[in-house]
């Protein structure tokens, strides 16, 4: 009688006939109406494998965003080296630089 549920000798009778192992897998126990104990509708083993089905979904997506985002940042390097070369042109060429008042 080590794995059995036990119920309170104060509860009274109570008729706990508990589903069979094949209904019962996966489930939690839980208490119904009066103290009466049940299994549950949700199967957990399902559950967990969704969820975690769902973490990976999560985490590929987080990589892809992390790529984009370091291209991005790329090619905002990009961008400012081209800047700094226009400007060093225009300078050595002696064209008017204009300052449009944005700094950095």
């Amino acid at each position: 009688m080590q794995r059995s549920i036990k119920f309170p000798l104060s509860d009274g009778n109570i008729n706990a006939t508990l589903p069979g192992a094949a209904q019962r897998e996966g489930k939690a126990l839980i208490g119904g109406p009066g103290g009466t104990i049940t299994v549950s509708a949700d199967n957990y083993v399902d559950q967990l494998a969704n969820v975690t089905g769902q973490a990976e979904i999560a985490k590929a997506a987080a990589t892809e965003s992390l790529g984009y985002a370091n291209q991005s940042k790329d090619s905002a390097t990009d961008s400012v080296a081209c800047a700094a070369e226009s400007l060093a042109y225009a300078e050595m060429t002696g064209a008017q630089v204009l300052d449009d008042g944005y700094t950095d």
